[in-house]
C-alpha cells in the first residue's frame, strides 16, 4: 500500500496563531512591495549599526535573500548567533524593553571596540584589587567599615554584607580616581562618549518606526534585522506557535487517564498519547506482512482514539475545523497604503476603486482595520500624517 502523504502546514483546526501569522506575513509582504523608500532608509542606517555591533553575525547571501527567515535547529553556534541578534534588539534597540543601563549597553558595544575593551580591563583590575583587599581584612576591620558605611546609608550595620562593602569601597576608589587621576578621568569620558552613537542610532530607529507606522515589537525587530544585515528587506518568521489553553490539556489528560507532567512548559502542549503495545503474539504460521498489517491497524486505531479525544476537547473549547481561507488579504494592502500615505478615508477608497475596480464605503475600511488590531497590525490614526 502506498504511503499517504500529509501536509504539516494544514492543521485540522483553524488556529488563531496561524491566522495572525498569515496576516502579519501579508503585511510585511506589502510593506516591502509598496515602500521602496523604506528599504533605502534602512540601508542608510546599516553602516551606523555595523559600527556599533560589528558585521551581521549570521552569513547571508544578499542576492538571494528571501522573505522568510528560519532559526537554526541543530547548529548550536548558529543558534547562539540568532539569540545574539534578538538580545541586541531587546536590550539596546527596542524602546519598550531596552535596558536604560549604561553598563548593559556598554557590554554590547565593547565586543566591537578595542578602546572599550582596554577601559574594561582597567575597571576589572580595580574590582579585583578591592575584592582582594576586602577578602584580606580581619573581622574587626570589617566591622569598623560596616559602622562607617552604616552611618552613610543610615541603615543598621548588621544589614551590610561583604558585597555592600565591596561596592562602597569601589565607589570611594573610583570617585577619588576621577577627581585626582587625569588619565582615569579621560578614559571615563571616552567610555561614556561611546554611548553617543548608540543613542543617536536609537533615536534614528525610533523616528523611522514612527514615520512608517511600524511601532509594534515584532515589526521593529524585523526592521532591526533588515538594517543590520544590509538588505533593507523585512523578513517574517517562518514558524508560529499556538498556546493551548490549560483547561484543554487538563481535560485531555483526564480522558487519557495519564499523570500531568511536572514541567510547566509541557502544560501548554497537547499531552502525549498513552504508550502502545500490540497484544497479539506472532505465530509461526502467519506471513510477516500479515502480522505487520494487523499490528499497524491496531496502532492506527490507538492513534485514532487519541485524535478523537483531542478533537472533542478542542471543539468543546471553541476550536473550529477549517473551511477554506475566508480571509481577504487584499485588505491588508489597504492598511499598508493607509499607514504609509497621508490619505483620508475618501482618498483611500478612491485609490482602491482606481486600482481594483471595486467600490466600498468607509464603514468597510473601519471594520477591516478594527479587525486587524487583534492580529497586532499597526493602524495609524486618521489625524496622523507622514513626515
Amino acid at each position: 500500500m502506498a504511503k499517504k502523504k500529509s501536509n504539516s502546514n494544514n492543521p485540522p483546526f483553524r488556529l488563531k496563531s496561524q491566522i495572525k501569522h498569515a496576516h502579519q506575513s501579508h503585511f510585511l509582504h506589502y510593506i516591502n512591495e509598496l515602500t521602496p523608500e523604506l528599504a533605502a532608509e534602512l540601508k542608510e542606517l546599516t553602516p551606523k549599526c555595523e559600527e556599533l555591533f560589528g558585521k551581521f553575525p549570521v552569513s547571508i547571501d544578499r542576492e538571494s535573500f528571501g522573505f522568510w527567515f528560519y532559526e537554526p535547529d541543530d547548529d548550536e553556534e548558529q543558534r547562539q548567533l540568532w539569540w545574539k541578534i534578538g538580545n541586541t534588539f531587546r536590550d539596546c534597540i527596542w524602546k519598550e524593553s531596552r535596558e536604560r543601563s549604561l553598563v548593559g549597553w556598554l557590554d554590547y558595544l565593547r565586543e566591537n571596540d578595542d578602546e572599550l575593551k582596554q577601559i574594561h580591563q582597567i575597571e576589572e583590575n580595580i574590582d579585583k584589587e578591592i575584592f582582594d583587599y576586602v577578602e584580606s581584612l580581619p573581622e574587626e576591620k570589617l566591622n569598623s567599615l560596616r559602622e562607617i558605611f552604616a552611618s552613610d546609608y543610615t541603615i543598621p550595620k548588621e544589614s551590610i554584607n561583604i558585597q555592600n562593602l565591596r561596592f562602597s569601597l569601589w565607589r570611594v576608589q573610583t570617585n577619588w580616581l576621577f577627581e585626582n587621576d587625569e588619565n582615569y578621568r579621560k578614559q571615563m569620558d571616552l567610555k561614556y562618549s561611546k554611548l553617543e552613537p548608540l543613542t543617536q542610532f536609537q533615536n534614528d530607529f525610533d523616528s523611522l518606526l514612527k514615520k512608517f507606522c511600524l511601532e509594534k515589537e515584532w515589526l521593529a525587530e524585523s526592521v532591526f534585522r533588515a538594517i543590520w544585515n544590509g538588505t533593507g528587506k523585512l523578513q517574517m518568521e517562518a514558524s508560529f506557535m499556538e498556546d493551548i489553553p490549560g483547561e484543554v490539556t487538563i481535560e485531555i489528560e483526564s480522558k487519557l487517564k495519564i499523570t500531568p507532567p511536572n514541567h510547566l512548559f509541557d502544560r501548554d502542549s497537547i499531552p502525549l498519547p498513552n504508550p502502545f503495545r500490540y497484544q497479539e503474539r506472532y505465530w509461526i504460521y502467519f506471513p510477516f506482512d500479515y502480522y505487520e498489517e494487523k499490528a499497524v491497524e491496531a496502532y492506527r486505531k490507538h492513534l485514532h482514539d487519541y485524535f478523537k479525544i483531542i478533537k472533542e476537547s478542542l471543539k468543546k473549547h471553541g476550536y473550529k475545523e477549517p473551511q477554506g481561507d475566508k480571509y481577504d488579504y487584499e485588505r491588508v494592502k489597504w492598511l499598508v497604503l493607509w499607514n504609509i500615505n497621508p490619505l483620508t478615508k475618501d482618498e483611500l477608497l478612491q485609490e482602491i476603486a482606481d486600482t481594483t475596480g471595486n467600490f466600498f464605503d468607509a464603514s468597510t475600511i473601519d471594520k477591516a482595520f478594527r479587525n486587524f488590531k487583534k492580529y497586532d497590525l499597526p493602524v495609524r490614526r486618521a489625524t496622523r500624517k507622514r513626515n
